[in-house]
């Protein structure tokens, strides 16, 4: 029968809307939870994982409104806020709040690995926590997040490394090379400014 509701929980949106509009057009919606654990497995459950967190849909043009419905009323019963987004821009901005935060963790540990971590780590700072939180998420599910959006994770890290580049002579030992980094410190704390002030603010569920 046709009344019937198909979705998936993926990180990745571009490729399985385009499949499930071809195979199901009237039934598949593509949805990714924006909550989530390192760790895996029934033990690791909690009730509360989805409350007051975004659950972002990417409805496409042959969406029914009546299916659309259905799913946010759906996400709404387990306490999440449901968010339209297109699924090409879902995966670019994935690539720069998700995808290569994970993939930075992971580097960040590795180097760490190359540095005796045993004795290394027990000098740690608060700082440390949330990124070795991070890496320790699985590679079976990360490995086809990367495959799914390398595109846009590739773009990110050369972002990234462009940022590295210009910053590098800022480290030459004078006081005003140093001073250098004055203006990108304004710049991430008005970030975070801006972050916190999302967070204290209610998530607006996006119409379509």
């Amino acid at each position: 029968g046709k009344n019937i509701l198909v979705t998936d929980i993926g990180s990745c949106k571009r490729e399985i809307t385009a499949l499930g509009r071809d195979v199901l057009p009237q039934q598949f919606i593509a949805g990714h939870p924006m909550a989530g654990k390192e760790f895996s497995g029934i033990r690791h459950a909690t009730p509360l994982l989805f409350a007051n967190k975004s659950y972002l849909l990417c409805p496409h043009q042959d969406t029914p409104s009546e299916r659309l419905a259905d799913l946010q009323s759906l996400v709404r019963r387990f306490g999440a806020i449901p968010r339209l987004i297109d699924a090409e821009r879902h995966d670019e901005y994935m690539a720069f709040v998700s995808h290569l935060p994970q993939l930075y963790s992971v580097l960040l540990a590795n180097l760490l690995a190359r540095h005796e971590p045993g004795r290394l780590l027990t000098y740690y700072g608060g700082g440390l926590d949330g990124q070795l939180r991070l890496a320790a998420s699985p590679f079976s599910m990360w490995g086809d997040v990367f495959k799914h959006n390398a595109g846009n994770l590739k773009a990110a890290l050369e972002e990234l490394r462009s940022l590295i580049d210009e910053v590098l002579p800022s480290l030459d030992d004078t006081d005003e090379a140093i001073a250098g980094f004055a203006s990108r410190f304004a710049r991430a704390n008005e970030v975070h400014r801006q972050f916190e002030a999302m967070k204290s603010s209610p998530i607006v569920e996006t119409q379509r």
